[in-house]
């Protein structure tokens, strides 16, 4: 992994993701290459101002999300969790019907779009549990309740 230099945050990703930093300095100079990822790691406070930004900014040309408060991700337009659920389904024979996702952080969101009974955690953002057909009433149990609640409805 890149890095412009070995900063505090790169080091929380580097322990998170168990990668290594390896520091380059201005990274434009890796211009026309095609990346994996970029990603910005900040305060949550600055990456949750950036977001939207970003999301306008670059909508319809990078996929703009977070995973963790820290992180401001940058990806192709085509990869996505829910792109990845589509993928499976189709390769398993799966109707969406039949499909329940269940979701936290702001880069599960197009995995509850796609699922056919979309749930988000308790302590999920607004914007995906109202994106959710179903949210648990506990966190610590959240996964339980979910389960049954779609195998209720299969």
């Amino acid at each position: 992994m890149f890095v412009t230099r070995c900063s505090r945050w790169a080091i929380l990703y580097c322990r998170r993701t168990e990668m290594t930093a390896i520091p380059a300095g201005d990274l434009r100079r890796f211009a026309g290459r095609s990346p994996i990822k970029l990603i910005i790691i900040d305060s949550p406070p600055v990456i949750e101002a950036l977001l939207p930004e970003y999301e306008r900014r670059y909508a319809g040309r990078l996929y703009v999300t977070r995973s963790m408060p820290e992180y401001l991700e940058f990806l192709h337009p085509a990869v996505s969790k829910g792109a990845a659920l589509d993928w499976l389904a189709q390769h398993y024979g799966i109707p969406r019907e039949r499909i329940m996702a269940a979701g936290d952080r702001h880069n599960d969101l197009p995995l509850l779009q796609h699922a056919g009974h979309p749930v988000a955690m308790p302590h999920s953002e607004a914007r995906l549990r109202e994106a959710a057909a179903f949210v648990p009433t506990r966190q610590d149990t959240g996964v339980a309740e979910a389960i049954a609640w779609f195998l209720a409805r299969c």
